[in-house]
């Protein structure tokens, strides 16, 4: 061993307690007691686990490791040397390495919840010295969370794990236009507006009541499987509408993983001309992790399939537009579901 540490008395290490160790940086020994109960050699390894290596570089200081190990008992006797074979993995996580000298990259790091939806919780990681729109502009990046110790390198986008934000929001109501290109988007606390224009985007749109508008590209990316889709839409906080732009558009959420829309209250289907919206009920109970009421708002051309659900002959008018209420077939269970469409939609 190659350490640094102080003697630390009374703390839980691992799964053991009472245990008190201190090390001689120059004998490298480590001596250890323990308070109560029966001394197990097995200690060792938790014991080493637990210290924090410094001033040697990583690759000595992960792999495996063999102590010697001697013991005293309550009367005196110390045990024979024994050996354990001990996997140190001390440095757990990755590097993130900015992409030119000087931009300072990571100087303000904050959450940014999953973003890509696997499940793994991801990193807003600023650079306020790059200079991609003039000296000190500024630039941020979305990491996403990983279980491999792979380092990532901002200079090489593209990959899996590290993606520039593309439309970065703030507090205010701001308004994001996209490209047709594969874009990132991450809005701020505003009532903000984020517009996809096609391609495999992902919108997170934070706090606030947002509209999020999405055309014929966005949906087909939305609908692709496999490890390469990174398409994703997150009302996050507040009361927030996915909206439909153009015309003969089918947003079938049946074919959409549960975990690519989420957050989201209201699905606006008005669109250009004649929208169809299809869905069951386990989409409805994943749209929104705040209700288990979803509106859909449209117009006479525009229509709905709801597997499951009946009309309650309910009708209720919020803002100045009335909604049939539509309750699903399995009530036992979820007698909270509720489905309000636009009375000027057509059910088939």
């Amino acid at each position: 061993l190659n350490a640094d540490i102080a003697k630390v008395t009374g703390k839980t290490i691992g799964t053991v307690s009472g245990l008190e160790y201190s090390y001689t940086h120059a004998s490298k020994t480590l001596i250890i007691s323990k308070t109560s109960g029966a001394f197990d050699p097995a200690d060792v390894a938790k014991v080493v686990e637990a210290i924090q290596l410094k001033n040697t570089d990583i690759a000595s200081q992960l792999g495996t490791r063999v102590a010697t190990i001697t013991y005293t008992d309550t009367n005196g006797n110390e045990s024979e040397p024994a050996t354990a074979s001990l996997s140190v993995a001390l440095y757990r996580g990755f590097v993130i390495n900015g992409e030119v000298a000087g931009d300072q990259s990571g100087f303000s790091v904050s959450s940014a919840g999953d973003v890509n939806g696997d499940g793994l919780d991801d990193l807003i990681v600023g650079a306020y010295g790059a200079n991609p729109n003039g000296i000190n502009s500024g630039k941020a990046y979305i990491i996403f969370g990983k279980t491999d110790t792979n380092a990532i390198d901002l200079a090489k986008l593209g990959g899996d794990s590290k993606y520039a934000i593309d439309y970065l929001g703030d507090k205010n109501a701001n308004t994001l236009t996209g490209t047709s290109s594969d874009e990132i988007f991450v809005a701020g606390a505003g009532n903000d507006t984020l517009t996809g224009n096609g391609g495999m985007d992902v919108f997170n749109a934070g706090l606030g009541s947002d509209d999020i508008i999405i055309n014929a590209s966005n949906i087909t990316a939305l609908e692709q499987t496999g490890t390469g889709n990174r398409a994703r839409v997150d009302g996050g906080g507040g009361t927030d509408t996915l909206k439909l732009e153009g015309a003969d558009l089918t947003l079938d959420l049946t074919k959409i993983s549960d975990r690519r829309i989420q957050d989201i209250e209201v699905i606006d289907i008005t669109g250009s001309g004649d929208n169809i919206l299809k869905l069951n009920l386990d989409d409805l109970l994943h749209a929104s992790t705040s209700t288990n009421i979803l509106k859909v708002l449209g117009d006479s051309d525009d229509k709905v399939n709801a597997a499951g659900f009946s009309d309650s002959t309910i009708d209720k008018t919020v803002d100045g537009i009335t909604y049939d209420v539509y309750t699903h077939s399995d009530a036992n269970t979820n007698a909270d579901v509720e489905l309000w469409v636009q009375q000027e939609i057509v059910m088939f």
